[in-house]
């Protein structure tokens, strides 16, 4: 059920490489650098903490179909 926050995640730490990341100091500096990287589940930022932000979704089925509701 999280093949896709997996390869999100995988994309993310191979994007820090590829930009020149070679350690986990390195990667962490480039992950807080991160602002909108587009990934399946939406776009990826994160804090300088480590934290992911990104803005979650609720949805609820009405009348068959999905209704955001926030």
């Amino acid at each position: 059920p999280f093949a896709a926050q997996s390869y999100d995640a995988t994309r993310i730490v191979i994007e820090a490489i590829r930009k020149g990341a070679t350690s986990g100091k390195a990667l962490y500096d480039q992950l807080i650098e991160t602002h909108d990287f587009p990934t399946l589940t939406g776009p990826a930022a994160f804090s300088p903490n480590g934290a992911l932000n990104r803005r979650l979704y609720v949805i609820h089925v009405k009348n068959g179909r999905l209704v955001q509701l926030n």
